[in-house]
């Protein structure tokens, strides 16, 4: 029997014993396995819509989004799905996470954009904790809770704060988070005709501002439009206890991550070890939680591979997680309701042919290199970023590929 005929027997056996119905209760992910080089699979047919296609090296199924744009996923720092999986936004538009398909609520809308209360760029943010609420930063700097209603409309008239007496406001700039208690957001701004950055940490169930800080000249550089010339994104915890700052990478690597308290004080650097010297240093990364229940920082590092950082004891220094030639990809921590683990997306071919590959990094400090694989991503390096985002349980993880052709597509690989 061939390879594809074997796939096109599982899938088959795959929807009768579900039922026709693939979407069960029980939460199953890829066998833990060491990490490992493995070569592209140039025999598995790239998905299409409502046809998917089952990775039987990875045990996981691999389905195409039914886009009506060309709109692909958004950087894993930020979630796709809500908190209880049922959609998923891509651009302006939201999907039915079952079906793959648009949902009513911006497929009949002639103006998505607005459907979603004018987000400004990816300043979009689902609810943590309920699953028809989000929170957009529009682009006249007013922060909305946004309501989806049973009626497929969406409700976009409680606006939690105008700041209209800045002239820019990020979340970030773009990789903010807010808090795992859907508490705390903290805003970057700064006024017209003045090049102070102002730091507003934001309360959402009292809507209120908590406090407004400037951020210290000797540390951060900004270019002219206010585009961060330093700082790459600063951001809330998932507890809300801490803020942290991921500065770019610039020489001797002495302004890279800093961990502050709730109240911006008590600052310190998050540094590694490398040939005995001490470093700290900023990359692609997102927060979350060890094995043991730790606050953390999941980091690229550039050359050495991924490490972790915990928050809760930034004296501590950082744990190597993976090492070379892992490197040059994406982290994403969005597996909210998955405690432990972070999903990567790695380069996995050390002769530098851009094999990328997604997979569950076990937040364990052992240095094992323990991984659940999910896919591979099938993109060239040329094709630009596959992403790769993980939904809040960590079984699904997202991510965009050509796929051996000229356009970009959004796929869903799942654990089976």
């Amino acid at each position: 029997m061939k390879l594809q005929e074997l796939r096109l027997v599982l899938l088959m056996g795959l929807f009768i014993s579900c039922g026709g119905n693939t979407n069960s209760s029980i939460k199953n992910y890829p066998e833990t396995v060491t990490l490992e080089e493995i070569q592209r699979d140039t025999e598995l047919l790239k998905p299409t819509v409502n046809t998917p296609t089952i990775d039987t090296l990875f045990n996981t199924r691999i389905e195409m989004l039914d886009k009506s744009d060309t709109a692909i996923s958004s950087y894993p720092k930020v979630q796709t799905w809500n908190s209880n999986m049922t959609l998923m936004r891509i651009g302006n538009r939201l999907y039915d996470a079952q079906t793959l398909e648009e949902s009513l609520y911006t497929k009949n809308s002639d103006n998505p954009y607005a459907t979603l209360c004018s987000r400004n760029s990816d300043y979009f943010r689902w609810s943590n904790n309920n699953s028809d609420r989000f929170f957009v930063l529009d682009s006249s700097n007013h922060l909305i809770q946004g309501q989806l209603n049973n009626n497929n409309s969406v409700d976009c008239t409680n606006v939690l704060e105008s700041f209209s007496d800045y002239e820019i406001v990020h979340i970030g700039p773009h990789e903010g988070n807010i808090d795992e208690n859907d508490r705390h957001l903290l805003l970057s701004a700064k006024k017209e005709n003045d090049t102070t950055i102002y730091l507003i940490l934001y309360d959402i169930p009292k809507h209120t501002r908590v406090w407004t800080k400037i951020l210290p000249d000797d540390h951060w550089v900004y270019d002219e439009g206010w585009v961060p010339a330093v700082m790459d994104w600063i951001s809330v915890s998932p507890s809300g206890r801490y803020i942290v700052i991921n500065n770019r990478s610039k020489a001797n690597y002495t302004e890279g991550l800093s961990r502050y308290d709730i109240n911006f004080e008590n600052h310190a650097f998050l540094k590694y070890n490398y040939n005995g010297s001490l470093y700290s240093e900023g990359g692609h990364g997102d927060m979350g939680y060890d094995q043991n229940q730790n606050e953390v920082i999941v980091e690229f590092l550039t050359g050495l591979g991924v490490y972790s950082f915990n928050l809760d004891h930034p004296d501590e220094l950082g744990h190597e997680l993976l090492g070379s030639p892992y490197g040059g990809g994406h982290v994403s921590c969005r597996n909210t309701k998955r405690k432990g683990w972070c999903y990567v997306t790695a380069n996995t071919d050390s002769n530098g042919n851009g094999l990328k590959r997604i997979f569950a990094l076990k937040l364990d400090n052992t240095g094992d290199e323990n991984v659940e694989n999910f896919t591979e991503t099938y993109i060239d390096n040329n094709f630009g970023a596959t992403f790769g985002g993980a939904s809040p349980d960590g079984t699904k993880v997202i991510f965009n590929s050509h796929w051996g052709t000229d356009t970009i597509e959004t796929f869903i690989a799942e654990a089976l």
